[in-house]
């Protein structure tokens, strides 16, 4: 599908596949991954914009990318962008979703690091400065105090409590609406979907991602996938903030305060 059809089509923001319901991914996970596709952008009143990326495989179970393409309602741009990444833990861990649809995340499984919580002070600094409120109250807004609290209580959070937080109402976005497609082709064009609408908030890391195979959803909520499709994902897509730990802290925050209400 060329980009710029994306920009025109609401299609995008459900699912496609109509065939067998019954039918699993195992067939799909018996070819190697030849093809990454990832497309994201924003929709509404005013217009959208998308911006794509492919990766090809290139023999080796690698898949290489070697541009972006951006489009506006003014122009396509073809963008110099070359990044390699490995096909095979992408069927590895689709392999791993296939066996265990169920699987339910606890907090280590997204391995927040040390770095993950300086990045998070760093960033309340800089939107507190030195008040307790933040200089703009958005949706579920917290002082400068909850949210260091925060950083303690995240670490409490149970899977329960993650998919409690990741199944959350999505906040309203008036002005339009963002949106994720990829498409995993594999060497017999066969094609697993994830397409994913969002709000002015996305949840976390994305979850949980529909992962669409011949109609059967897996509805997927292991950090491992959607960490993989962040780090393919380049900077200035439309929704990468949400793939980082750091955005994980402030989500998790507002969340567990909520909860408290």
């Amino acid at each position: 599908m060329p980009i710029a059809l994306l920009l025109c089509t609401t299609d995008v923001y459900a699912q496609q596949d109509t065939g067998n319901a019954a039918t699993p991914m195992r067939a799909f996970l018996e070819k190697p991954v030849r093809m990454l596709r990832i497309v994201s952008g924003t929709m509404g009143s005013a217009g959208g914009n998308a911006r794509a990326v492919d990766y090809i495989a290139t023999g080796d179970s690698m898949l290489t990318a070697v541009s972006m393409t951006v489009v506006s309602e003014a122009e396509t741009a073809h963008i110099p962008f070359d990044k390699t990444i490995n096909g095979e833990e992408l069927r590895r861990l689709l392999t791993v979703l296939y066996a265990h649809p169920d699987s339910m995340p606890g907090i280590s499984d997204f391995a927040i690091t040390e770095y993950d919580r300086v990045r998070y002070i760093d960033e309340l600094d800089r939107q507190y400065g030195e008040d307790e409120e933040p200089a703009y109250k958005g949706a579920g807004w917290l002082t400068r105090t909850q949210s260091h609290t925060a950083l303690t209580l995240v670490d409490t959070l149970g899977p329960e409590g993650i998919k409690a937080m990741l199944r959350e109402p999505d906040v309203i976005w008036n002005t339009g609406a963002g949106w994720l497609q990829i498409d995993i082709i594999n060497a017999s064009d066969d094609t697993v979907h994830i397409n994913k609408s969002f709000s002015q908030e996305p949840k976390p890391w994305m979850l949980p991602l529909p992962v669409v195979y011949r109609g059967y959803i897996y509805t997927c909520y292991q950090p491992a996938v959607a960490r993989y499709l962040g780090d393919a994902m380049p900077a200035g897509f439309t929704g990468k903030r949400a793939f980082d730990n750091m955005y994980l802290i402030q989500q998790a925050a507002k969340y567990m305060y909520k909860r408290e209400e």
